[in-house]
């Protein structure tokens, strides 16, 4: 056991079954998955021990925490991290798949980098209209080639909570997610203290991950004024009005861009199956 895989869980099991299956599947080694239950329908409690059993035939550990009510993301974390056995801890959104052999890389990156927290280059659909989970994984849109570009580099940015990994060690330095926070910020104010504790959030450009954007959010219907108003007395600094300056969406803006034409033009060739 290399890594504990902390999964937060609310509904779409329909989707989530899918993404957690694929990345059990996709590891070389056995892994420790905990997942937080946080009051979730019958359906999707009868798909997680579908999935318990799965994992277990693998030689995976796979542990299901159950909330009565939904907790947050920030709780939920909370409780996967205080649970966790591995040295090393992935934190994982319920709707991303990550690459075959991700484990592998990741671990990797992480002895390489071993003072740091490190996320995966996620692809998300938005960047490519149509773009979706079976191209990720037949290669439509090869990943493997926008790696290669990327030669395996190591990105020091800040980046959003869709998969976070790091030491053990490293996230009980920076200590627990600010529950304050309910399914938005949590993430960019963890990554912010790890940077003032001199622990640099980097990108790993050696492993990619396909995220569905915000799947479960979007069924939440919260207000998110309340987040963005406690970011702002905590840091100092508006949140929204930067993340929308003109540097930024200009960013954005070319990042999808460039996609769209790696996308075109990767389907003009013939591309292997990954």
């Amino acid at each position: 056991m290399q890594i504990s895989i902390i999964i937060p869980i609310y509904n779409k099991i329909e989707i989530i079954y899918d993404c957690i299956k694929f990345n059990i599947s996709h590891c070389v080694h056995t892994h420790e998955w905990i997942v937080i239950d946080n009051g979730s329908d019958v359906q999707t409690k009868d798909g997680l021990s579908n999935l318990q059993s799965y994992a277990t035939s693998l030689g995976h550990t796979f542990i299901i925490h159950t909330e009565t009510y939904n907790t947050g993301v920030a709780k939920a974390w909370n409780k996967g991290l205080s649970m966790a056995n591995a040295a090393n801890v992935l934190i994982l959104n319920n709707d991303c798949v990550l690459m075959p052999a991700w484990d592998v890389a990741i671990t990797s990156t992480l002895t390489t980098y071993s003072h740091h927290i490190i996320s995966p280059m996620v692809i998300e659909p938005e960047w490519y209209s149509g773009y979706t989970l079976e191209d990720f994984l037949n290669g439509k849109i090869n990943y493997q080639k926008i790696l290669k570009i990327n030669n395996k580099r190591t990105i020091t940015t800040y980046f959003g909570g869709v998969a976070i990994a790091g030491s053990k060690t490293l996230f009980d330095t920076v200590g627990e997610f600010d529950e304050n926070f309910w399914l938005l910020l949590e993430d960019y104010d963890y990554l912010m203290r790890a940077k003032k504790a001199g622990i640099n959030p980097i990108i790993d450009c050696s492993v990619a991950g396909y995220h569905y954007t915000s799947l479960t959010r979007k069924d939440m219907h919260q207000t998110f004024d309340k987040n963005y108003t406690y970011f702002h007395q905590k840091w100092g600094f508006d949140f929204q009005k930067v993340d929308n300056n003109f540097s930024n969406k200009l960013h954005r803006s070319l990042k999808k861009k460039l996609f769209k034409w790696f996308a075109w033009y990767h389907q003009k060739i013939t591309l292997p199956a990954v």
